[in-house]
């Protein structure tokens, strides 16, 4: 009787790793989630790098956000009259 209940146990805890296990399988990054690391000069330095590693939808976000932020400043600089 105590060795049906150990091998009744075991069964339970090697389900539920393996229940486990494919979680954790299926939560694998998207192809756009992959990790990209990329070399970004350091203001004031001629051959000072800094290696920096996002998900590639970080990177894009961050682009589009600097996209967004060049063109606010353009259109700001437009408006005011030369000079000032």
């Amino acid at each position: 009787m105590k060795l049906w209940v150990g091998v009744a146990a075991a069964a339970v805890l090697a389900t539920s790793i393996g229940a486990s296990a494919q979680e954790a399988k299926s939560e694998a990054p998207a192809f756009d989630d992959k990790i990209v690391c990329r070399k970004i000069k350091e203001t004031g330095s001629l051959v000072r790098k800094k290696k920096m590693c996002f998900t590639q939808s970080e990177w894009d976000r961050m682009a589009e956000a600097e996209h967004k932020g060049v063109g606010r400043l353009v259109d700001e600089l437009q408006g005011r009259p030369s000079g000032t």
